[in-house]
């Protein structure tokens, strides 16, 4: 017998009495239509429980407190084979409802498991898909101890949904399946219930695998290469199960094409749970996925790349913490392609590490120990932030530091995404129009760690994840990070130019060991996806994008760094010369020039490739041969006209928005062997075939206007031969010599120091006959530049004596003079004008109080929301911290609301309290009259602790949130750092009045 009702696609059948029972939710909605396919489908398990939990979770409904209950394997209880999975929920303390959840990825035409239960009468499931919209379905049981079956089709017939795109649309793949034991189901008014669950299967279309393409034999890849991807090795099948990942993102798909495109490096990140026992528990498939880890590495040790592990782990102490990285410990003694450890990924955010910054460095020292007692020189990088300059990102790193994380470690790791904006600009430090913008931010941040950097230790910068996704949206996790640019080509683009970018930086002295961008492959068949479309790689690794054949040349050409210096780009174009990007650097084993060159279409009115002549000033005696062109567009190698005028080379070009170089050899080619270590830190030692030894050393700091010296010591007293040992640095060529058997001390003048740097960077190379015996780069920290001064800086505002009375009538600020919102401020979309959104604001102190206050026209007044939603609607936010010298300072954000209960304050941020928001303890007044909004707080001094008054400045920003009844439309804000992104580097300087 059958009966069909109306409902959302859910079919309930009670096996026991051999009839399709009707569930009913606690809507009412129309049969779902059966979907007719010609493709083949294909069942896949997600939860059939035989032999574990398969990486269903427990979640204890931790939003309402109280529940408490388990899920676990019962082999007494069960549909189909040996056992199903109890969700136990006891409700006796509160709480609203216990689940089981169960992360997967699937393409679904139909969900169905059988379920069983003897105290409820419903249940609730929740379904989530790739765009992070949670989709609720409320469903009706009989409660008896029968299995009934249930099947779903409709996946959009639900009670709800929230997140995500969030516009009831089921967005495939399907991520997440919760089935939730609910405290209002139970029948009887106990306090407990139990569900079993089991046979859980998802329908799919069957996927074709494509087999992988042969790994090219012979490949050989430059050792010292910088040039490769983020991965994901273990994001298959094998280790996830085919209900996750496909195959192919096993080593035998990707391989091909590192070794094809002439990369030498990757970053693969390993999860400590795949790894590890869990306490007493144990883990079956420890060793399976450590024997394919270590298989994999076998295979990247035969290729010749590189890989720089990262490791994600529990905090130190916790169980199998040690046996861990114990492990991982043994692999750079079994593995060559072992070359470093990168200790975590994003540990700012919380969705990847749960516990305290201070957690974070334990842990750090700990695995730090453990790794370096085995392999006492191989490289740990510490920090992994997302961003470069992200405020809460660098505050992260800083506290790191001085919690003792570098202590040990070699290097320091960062994510210097650039959003959809253009790889050269600035992006929350400095200027996104800024042609030089980049550059400056990363000369900043290694500023900035070389202060922290006291025993001048030989500390590296690795860049292990940066890249642009050709798909749309902005990032899940960290929507700062990144937005999709969505074009391929575009992304290509981007690729070449940020690539040469950080290869210029490499030959100018900061000392990056590994560019990895992210990722490798792409992770969805949808185009259109963001998360999905950071690779160059097509999903299934059928076909290779653009981005990929740019890179792979970029790689191919200058994979040997060692063996490329920077040299000036003296050149100019006769058209648009201010929107070219250029580049020269010199090829040290034949005297080549390297000259690249693109259009800034930032900079551009008119955002075209164009044609413009170039002159370009070539070293002295440097006689041509021959001028090519590689060309990224076509990635052709072409010979092209030229002329030569006193020492100029002069020809027509095509300039793009994709990177080119020229390729100037020279008639008399050079023959020099690149040789020796590449050192950043003096003293730098470097020593002869012959055993002489060479030794350069200097004072780190250096005032500003000063010419810094260095000594370079030559022992040639072991040695028969005289030694002519040329130095070449800072733009100064020197030959030094010593006699057989002696030794030799000269002095070499840099250039003079700038007063605008903290920071001055030298590259040099020593050269021996036809030998570069070793590479070397200095950082001078410059005391007295610029931006080392903090005091008599010009402040944008004025904080006023005054003790107003907190009444939302502003009379008592009557003669003092406001600060309005600017035109540029506006952030509100389709915005109308100054009766859409507008305003002017006061702030003011006394000894007891820091004020507020504002006035702001509003055509339309709407604030639903309450305590931390605020900002959701009409309302404040603000944020204060000190001004420091050299360190990303901690800051408060608060917020001031009229809502249904009245005026509130909120605190999101806190420096004592960074990671619980709660009300303000503050005095509050707003009014709402005749389309104006009156805002008035006074704030204790001891709610701001780092923020006083006896200092003589402090840094503010401020915004007013906009919405007209439906939606948050945006902001208008005085100042940055809050609404985009939170970084006090972009609040205003306030001085206190005195």
């Amino acid at each position: 017998m059958m009966t069909i009702d109306k409902f959302s696609g859910w079919k309930i059948y009670n096996k026991k009495e051999n009839v399709m029972r009707k569930v009913f939710l606690l809507f009412t909605v129309l049969l779902a239509c059966t979907v007719i396919s010609l493709a083949e489908d294909e069942k896949v398990s997600i939860g059939d429980f035989e032999k574990d939990q398969q990486g269903w979770e427990y979640n204890g409904g931790w939003e309402f407190k109280g529940a408490e209950g388990a899920v676990s394997i019962d082999k007494e209880n069960k549909k189909s084979g040996t056992a199903s999975l109890k969700i136990h929920g006891d409700f006796t303390k509160g709480g609203s409802y216990v689940a089981a959840v169960k992360k997967f990825k699937a393409d679904m035409k139909s969900l169905s498991f059988n379920i069983k239960t003897s105290k409820l009468n419903g249940f609730d499931m929740r379904l989530k898909d790739k765009s992070g919209q949670i989709f609720q379905y409320p469903m009706k049981l009989e409660a008896n101890e029968d299995w009934q079956v249930v099947k779903m089709e409709d996946f959009e017939k639900a009670g709800g949904s929230w997140g995500g795109k969030n516009d009831k649309k089921f967005h495939m793949p399907a991520t997440e399946l919760w089935v939730m034991n609910g405290k209002q189901h139970i029948t009887d008014g106990q306090k407990t219930a139990d569900i079993w669950l089991d046979d859980v299967e998802v329908v799919r279309e069957k996927e074709i695998i494509v087999p992988p393409r042969p790994i090219p034999s012979g490949v050989r890849i430059p050792q010292d290469s910088i040039f490769g991807f983020s991965g994901h090795m273990i994001h298959t099948d094998l280790v996830y199960g085919p209900d996750r990942f496909s195959p192919y993102w096993r080593l035998d798909y990707t391989l091909p094409f590192l070794l094809e495109g002439g990369f030498g490096c990757m970053r693969e990140t390993l999860y400590q749970g795949f790894f590890t026992d869990e306490g007493e528990k144990k883990n079956e498939n420890k060793e399976k996925n450590r024997k394919l880890v270590e298989q994999y590495l076998e295979m990247y040790s035969k290729a010749g790349i590189s890989v720089l592990l990262c490791p994600m782990f529990t905090k130190s102490g916790r169980p199998s913490f040690d046996d861990y990285f114990s492990w991982l410990a043994e692999l750079p003694a079994k593995y060559s392609a072992v070359k470093g450890f990168e200790m975590h990924n994003e540990p700012n955010l919380k969705h990847f590490w749960g516990w305290s910054v201070e957690d974070y460095a334990e842990s750090c020292k700990a695995g730090t120990k453990i790794l370096k007692g085995k392999n006492p020189n191989v490289p740990v990088v510490i920090g992994s932030i997302s961003h470069l300059w992200w405020g809460p990102g660098i505050k992260f790193l800083q506290k790191a530091i001085k919690a003792g994380a570098l202590e040990g470690a070699d290097g320091i790791s960062t994510h210097p995404y650039r959003k959809d904006f253009a790889p050269e600009g600035g992006d929350m430090h400095c200027d996104r129009f800024d042609p030089n913008g980049l550059e400056t931010e990363m000369m900043d941040f290694w500023a900035m760690i070389q202060k922290y950097n006291k025993d001048n230790r030989d500390l590296s910068l690795y860049f292990t994840e940066f890249g642009y996704s050709s798909g749309n949206g902005s990032g899940a996790f960290a929507p700062e990070q990144a937005q999709g640019i969505s074009s391929i080509d575009l992304q290509a683009d981007y690729l070449s130019r940020i690539i040469l970018v950080f290869f210029d930086a490499r030959l100018k002295g900061i000392p990056l060991n590994g560019l990895y961008w992210y990722d490798l492959k792409c992770d969805g068949k949808d185009p259109g996806d963001l998360e999905p479309n950071f690779g160059l790689i097509d999903y299934n690794t059928s076909s290779a994008r653009p981005g990929f054949k740019a890179y792979s040349e970029i790689a191919k050409t200058f994979g040997q760094v060692s063996s490329f210096a920077k040299v000036p780009a003296n050149a100019a174009f006769d058209r648009n010369d201010n929107a070219v990007k250029r580049f020269c650097w010199k090829k040290l084993s034949d005297g080549s020039l390297y000259f690249a060159f693109w259009r800034l279409d930032q900079l551009q009115k008119e955002k075209k490739d164009f044609t413009a002549n170039l002159e370009l000033a070539l070293p002295e005696g440097f006689d041509v041969s021959s001028v090519e062109l590689q060309d990224l567009g076509d990635f052709s190698l072409k010979p092209v006209k030229y002329e030569l005028a006193g020492g100029r080379l002069k020809l027509p070009l095509n300039v793009k928005i994709r990177a080119s170089w020229l390729v100037i050899k020279p008639k008399q080619p050079e023959t020099v062997k690149v040789s020796g270590p590449w050192l950043h830190v003096l003293p730098a030692v470097f020593k002869t075939e012959g055993g002489s030894l060479i030794k350069l050393e200097g004072k780190r700091e250096i005032k500003s206007g000063n010419q810094p010296e260095i000594t370079v010591s030559i022992d040639n007293s072991k040695s028969d031969k005289a030694l002519d040992i040329m130095f070449v640095g800072g733009g100064i060529s020197k030959v030094m010599k010593a006699d057989a058997g002696r030794s030799s001390t000269e002095t070499v003048k840099l250039p003079k120091i700038s007063a605008v740097q903290e920071l001055a960077l030298c590259d040099y190379y020593l050269k021996l006959g036809n030998e570069i015996i070793g590479r070397g780069d200095i950082a001078f920290l410059v005391q007295g530049g610029v931006k080392e001064v903090v005091e008599d800086v010009k402040a944008a505002a004025v904080c006023v004596r005054i003790s107003p009375k907190i009444d939302g009538s502003l009379d008592d600020w009557a003669g003092k003079k406001p600060i309005f919102f600017p035109k540029d401020g506006v952030k509100i979309k389709d915005y109308k004008g100054e009766k859409d959104m507008s305003g002017k604001f006061y702030i003011g102190y006394d000894k007891e109080n820091f004020y507020f206050a504002a006035e702001m026209v509003d055509d339309e007044f709407s604030q639903k929301e309450s305590g931390s939603k605020i900002w959701s609607g009409d309302s404040i936010q603000m944020s204060l911290a000190p001004r420091l010298k050299n360190e990303m300072p901690d800051w408060y954000e608060f917020g001031l609301a009229l809502t249904a209960k009245g005026p509130e304050a909120w605190c999101w941020v806190s420096p004592d309290n960074s990671k619980e928001e709660k009300p303000l303890n503050c005095k509050i007044a707003i009014r709402n009259e005749n389309g104006r909004l009156t805002y008035e707080c006074a704030i204790p001094w001891s709610e701001l602790k780092e923020v006083s008054p006896a200092s003589k400045y402090f840094l503010f920003s401020v915004m007013h949130n906009e919405n007209d009844g439906n939606v948050r439309r945006g902001w208008i804000e005085w100042a940055s750092g809050i609404g985009a992104d939170k970084n006090p580097a972009l609040f205003n300087t306030i001085n206190f009045q005195d």
